[in-house]
């Protein structure tokens, strides 16, 4: 019996050291005492929880800093615009001797005329300016032209006077049109208009030659001419961005 009772007591006791426990006083008053392994479980869940908690009031003071602190700014914005300037010219052109719309009468073999031109620049923009004629012979036959064919159009020459250069079917004029002029001081040239005489024969009696002149501008400024009708324009000194230095065409 008593050897019983000492077995028993000592299961009791190896019981109570693998669950943790042990024994203060009578039974009822047993307290628990976590083991080793429960113990480093409970310190890491500690740390854990005053991690977060740390974290947490780190975040709640930066935001707060946030929220107080401020820098002196300002902002300001600038509307800024440019206007494109304006290239218009306005041509008129007359036989001499006679009004603007009428024709050159009563023509000759060998007979020459001038042609009065006048050119008005009245845009912003300072021009340079090139010229083209194109002519037919033919008549009029119930209200419509009918070309006469066959023909020799070199019958009629034309001569432009100084400052104009002929390069392939154009002339040029080797200045440039200031912007914006009077209208009643425009730029006036004349052309010289010839028919041949020994090679103008009977065939062309009665005939009428039809000649239309095109008058093209562009900007004076930025070789414009160079890149649009394959004549460079020269400048001076060494600003190419001013118009008034651009002045004339450069046939080198």
């Amino acid at each position: 019996m008593f050897n019983l009772l000492t077995d028993i007591k000592k299961r009791q006791k190896q019981t109570r050291r693998e669950t943790g426990t042990q024994s203060q006083g009578p039974s009822f008053c047993k307290a628990t005492w976590p083991s080793e392994k429960n113990s480093k479980w409970m310190v890491r869940k500690m740390r854990t929880k005053i991690a977060l908690s740390m974290l947490v009031i780190l975040f709640v003071i930066a935001t707060s800093l946030g929220a107080t602190m401020a820098w002196f700014t300002d902002s300001e914005t600038l509307e800024n615009t440019f206007t494109a300037g304006t290239l218009a010219i306005d041509a008129e052109d007359n036989w001499k001797g006679y009004n603007v719309g009428e024709d050159w009468e009563d023509v000759n073999p060998g007979d020459c005329k001038d042609k009065e031109f006048r050119i008005t620049n009245t845009g912003s923009k300072h021009s340079l300016i090139r010229l083209q004629f194109d002519g037919e012979w033919g008549e009029y036959v119930d209200g419509g032209w009918v070309k006469m064919d066959p023909q020799d159009s070199s019958l009629v020459t034309i001569s432009a006077p100084a400052g104009w250069t002929l390069e392939g079917d154009w002339w040029y004029y080797n200045q440039k049109l200031s912007p914006n002029m009077d209208p009643n001081d425009p730029f006036t040239f004349e052309i010289r208009v010839c028919v041949d005489g020994p090679d103008t024969g009977n065939e062309y009696q009665g005939m009428s030659y039809k000649l239309d002149f095109t008058i093209q501008a562009i900007q004076a400024s930025n070789n414009a001419s160079g890149d649009k009708w394959l004549i460079d324009s020269v400048y001076s000194p060494s600003d190419p961005e001013t118009a008034e230095n651009w002045s004339s065409f450069d046939f080198q």
